[in-house]
Parts: structure tokens; sequence; C-alpha cells
């Protein structure tokens, strides 16, 4: 599982590389490659468990990851921020959906998932409508849909942590990731819609493919709290 890591973060920097230097056709075989490797992922963590596989978790989880992978493909085929743009984020949202869906299955919303939601998504709804730093022209209802959803699920991961029951590296995991998704969405925001400097695009790759390795790490060795 190490050289996998290894080959898997290896290929992420090669990607940063071609995207930043704008090498269309290496940044989408590489780009491609990597996001397809965090689906595999799952699997390999799971080679010595294979149980974990017929749970839940498991399930909703991987289909997430797939969207992401749907998701990544679309975006990266993008030019114009036009239909494969607007299609790629139902496919992220989708992969945030299956995420709470993921999370719902250990607690219930409580105060503790909305207060998390509302901490996340009132600054962020200022920023998308109020604010000078960004310009979503038509695609603002887009925006702020997909800011709804990930808040939710943020707040849902923030409420899998605050439960004392859950193994604490499954919940460490989980939180750290999706956060780190967060971040990275976050910034690809400023990217495309701000006027912010080139660099932010490979460190959004970084953030973003680590992130998904995160998450997936939820499934090593924390079999007792899957559903």
């Amino acid at each position: 599982m190490l050289l996998f890591v290894i080959l898997y973060l290896l290929l992420t920097f090669a990607f940063m590389y071609f995207n930043y230097n704008d090498m269309f056709t290496l940044r989408t075989c590489f780009k491609t490659i990597c996001s397809l490797m965090f689906v595999i992922a799952p699997f390999l963590i799971t080679k010595d468990n294979k149980k974990i596989r017929q749970t839940k978790y498991f399930k909703t989880m991987l289909v997430g990851l797939i969207f992401a992978f749907i998701g990544d493909v679309l975006l990266d085929l993008d030019k114009t921020l036009g239909i494969l743009f607007v299609l790629g984020m139902l496919f992220f949202a989708l992969t945030h959906v299956m995420y709470s869906l993921s999370f719902k299955q250990h607690v219930k919303f409580n105060k503790t998932t909305l207060i998390s939601f509302l901490v996340l998504i009132i600054p962020t709804a200022y920023i998308i409508n109020f604010s000078n730093l960004i310009d979503c022209g038509d695609l603002i209802v887009v925006i702020n849909i997909y800011a709804v959803i990930i808040s939710l699920m943020l707040g849902l991961a923030v409420t899998v942590y605050k439960k004392k029951e859950l193994n604490k590296n499954f919940k460490t995991r989980n939180l750290l990731g999706v956060m780190l998704f967060a971040v990275s969405d976050l910034i690809l925001l400023f990217s495309i819609f701000g006027n912010t400097p080139k660099i932010l695009l490979p460190i959004n790759n970084l953030i973003y493919y680590v992130a998904q390795l995160i998450i997936c790490y939820s499934f090593y060795k924390t079999k007792h709290t899957y559903k």
C-alpha cells in the first residue's frame, strides 16, 4: 500500500506540473489516472478485511468516489464554463451527497450538525453573493446550491467526529479529508471566478488529491466502526 501511495503522490505532482503549464493532453491523462486511483484505493486498503466491502458505508462512499472521478473528467474537459462545467459540479454535488449518506449511517441530524452547517454556509454565502472577491455570473445559483450541499456534508462530518462511540482514527480521517476537500473547492472557486495567482491551481490539485486519499483511508483498520 505504501508503494501505491508514493505512486499516487508522484502522479499527482506530475498532474500539478502539467496543469500549471496548461499542457492539455498530458494534464487530462494524468488527472484521469490520479482520479481513477482514488477509486481503486478503497479496495487495496480493505484487501485484508473484505467484509468491509459489504457494508453500506463502503458502498455509499465508493459511489461518491466514482462520482468524483466523473466530475474530475468533466471539469477537465470543460473550457468555457458551459454544460460540462455544470455537469461536473453536479457530479461533485452527488459526491458530497453520497458522503453525507455515509456519515448519516452513524449519526442523526442534531444541534452540532445545524451549528456546523450555519458556521460554514453563512460566510460562504456572503463570499459568493455579496463580496467583491468573486463573480459567479450566470452560475451563481448552481454555486449556491453546491455550497449548501458541501456545508451540510461538513456539518455531518463534524457530528460524526463528536460521537464518542466511534473509532477515533475513523472520525479524524473523515473530518480531515472532507475539510481539505472543502478547502480545495474554495480555492477552485476563487481560481475560476476570482482574480488569483496561477500558483493556486497546483496547490488546489495537491489538497484535493490528498483529501480523497485521506477519505479512502477511513476504511483502514477500523472495521468495527462500519454499518
